[in-house]
């Protein structure tokens, strides 16, 4: 009982966590007098906000599975954790013609890009994530029936 309660909380809390931190300024654009704040699903080109609400499926799926399906779920939010944790860890910046489109107008020629924090609780969310798939896969048959 005690695994079960553990593995959910850290799949939902990782799961959460990684769909609010999707949505924060990874990075910051500064050049002319202009700050541009790049969130991480606009960096990623959205893989970080899919990533976040397929472990936060998963989590309410096996909800509604036995011992088996939950095996087979947890090693899937595995997976999704390790890539929410690559995705957070790789820090991808956005290119230029990203950064230029946001600003509409406003020059942006010469830019520098700096990375915030966001990227790095992002990767820490997708590490819980995987440890509550890999928790599952171990523990799911002690599990009561659903």
């Amino acid at each position: 009982m005690k695994s079960r309660t553990v593995a959910f909380g850290c799949l939902f809390i990782g799961g959460v966590l990684a769909l609010v931190v999707s949505e924060q300024p990874w990075w910051r654009a500064t050049g002319e007098g202009v700050a541009l704040r790049v969130s991480g699903t606009q960096a990623t080109g959205g893989l970080s906000q899919a990533l976040a609400i397929v472990a936060l499926a998963g989590t309410l799926l096996m909800l509604a599975l036995r011992t088996r399906g939950r095996r087979v779920v947890g090693a899937l939010l595995l997976l999704v954790g390790v890539g929410l944790a690559m995705l957070g860890g790789l820090g991808l910046q956005p290119n230029a013609g990203a950064v230029g489109s946001e600003v509409h107008g406003v020059g942006l020629a010469a830019f520098q890009l700096s990375a915030t924090v966001w990227p790095w609780v992002f990767a820490i969310s997708g590490a819980l994530v995987a440890i509550g798939g890999a928790l599952t896969m171990i523990t799911a048959g002690t599990w009561p029936a659903r």
